[in-house]
């Protein structure tokens, strides 16, 4: 009977012993991958402070100004009065107006909507 006890406590020893490698192993590996990715935070960081201050600089009033200046006529530029209100009719147009509808000569509009419609202009055509 003892050795029956013993060959069991020596087999949950070394389950135990195999089970705190796994985990310490897998610890080990989840501490790798964080600090890879505390890396990976830290390189965004620097990336995203690098691309605030190219933004401050390109929005710098200072450069704004030189940039109005010099394509004041290419973009036909106007200064404006804080107080300065616009209407519709005063918008700068953003593309050019829709076209009229083209209608064929003699025939009814083109309608849309289901097969019906399709096929009724398939034997008007015929």
């Amino acid at each position: 009977m003892s050795r029956v006890t013993d060959a069991l406590l020596i087999a949950t020893v070394v389950a135990g012993a195999l089970w705190t490698y796994t985990i310490k192993h897998e610890a080990d590996e989840q501490a790798r991958e964080l600090h890879k990715i505390r890396e990976e935070i830290r390189t965004e960081e620097g990336k995203i402070a690098l691309l605030e201050a190219d933004w401050a600089i390109a929005t710098a009033p200072a450069r704004l100004a030189k940039v109005v200046a010099r394509y004041r006529e290419e973009l036909r530029l106007e200064e404006l009065s804080s107080t300065a209100t616009m209407t519709e009719q005063t918008w700068p147009a953003m593309r050019p107006p829709p076209e009229p509808a083209l209608e064929a000569s003699g025939e009814d509009p083109i309608r849309t909507g289901g097969i019906e419609a399709l096929l009724d202009r398939v034997e008007n055509l015929e």
